[in-house]
């Protein structure tokens, strides 16, 4: 993931002042990929806290060891809840 920029958003199609993180890269068969994510998806929230950065992402993510988190994902201007397996980190 990488933290929302103005100009990404802008390009996506969402407001300049969306905060978020970016997803630039899924790896096959990873967490991520299972739970269905997919580049250009923005994560807005994990465990229903706000992540405004690719740091607080992370860190809420090592909070989720390998537990499961509930990120709430904005995918081309639909939003959902998805559910994936942490890291274990």
């Amino acid at each position: 993931v990488r933290t929302l920029d103005g100009q990404t958003a802008r390009r996506l199609g969402l407001a300049a002042s969306t905060e978020g993180v970016a997803v630039v890269n899924v790896e096959p068969g990873s967490p991520a990929a299972e739970a269905g994510l997919q580049h250009g998806d923005i994560i807005v929230e994990v465990n229903r806290q706000p992540v405004r950065n690719d740091g607080e992402f992370e860190s809420a993510m090592n909070r989720v060891g390998t537990g499961t988190a509930v990120l709430f994902v904005n995918s081309g201007g639909r939003t959902h809840y998805v559910t994936v397996r942490g890291n274990g980190r």
